[in-house]
């Protein structure tokens, strides 16, 4: 051990992330490899005690591949923290989206997390809340979005064109 405390977290991440299965190779059986929903919300979970420059090194040391299982997860998160009426569930859902978001497109970014802020209101929580907390994960131009986007009122299933959960 180095004396980082984030040393482990790290090495956690990698094994829970950090699978390498090409496309070319993305069969049935190396499907196997890729984390489970409960070791991606495990690993974001763990992440809610470190420090922003602690955050900031986890996310500069995520491969496109590990963004990509993040962002998965994300975005399953919504509807599934709905259907078990789970506030954590959602908070863990968007930081995933937030670490692993970079350079995106602020529309999509929004209409990523749409699911996400109209699910807050089905569940009796702030968006602004759990969308600033997001924002503490994300690298600072897509917390800049989550920010603004949480505190917006007129985010429905309609006007961003998804169906609304039941």
């Amino acid at each position: 051990m180095d004396g980082n405390p984030l040393h482990g977290l790290m090495n956690d991440a990698a094994a829970a992330v950090a699978h390498d299965v090409s496309s070319r190779r993305h069969t049935a059986a190396a499907a196997e490899v890729w984390p489970t929903g409960s070791e991606v919300a495990a690993l974001c979970a763990s992440l809610v005690g470190t420090s922003g420059s602690q955050r900031a090194r986890f996310r500069a040391e995520l491969g496109n591949r590990q963004r990509v299982v993040l962002g998965r997860f994300g975005v399953r998160s919504a509807a599934v923290a709905l259907r078990e009426r789970s506030a954590v569930g959602l908070r863990v859902g968007l930081i995933a989206i937030a670490l692993g978001e970079t350079n995106v497109d602020a529309r999509d970014l929004m209409v990523t997390v749409a699911p996400h802020h109209h699910v807050a209101g089905q569940l009796g929580l702030a968006p602004a809340e759990i969308f600033d907390e997001a924002a503490s994960f994300a690298d600072p131009d897509t917390a800049a979005v989550l920010r603004a986007f949480g505190r917006r009122t007129d985010v429905t299933p309609e006007a961003f064109g998804f169906r609304p959960f039941v």
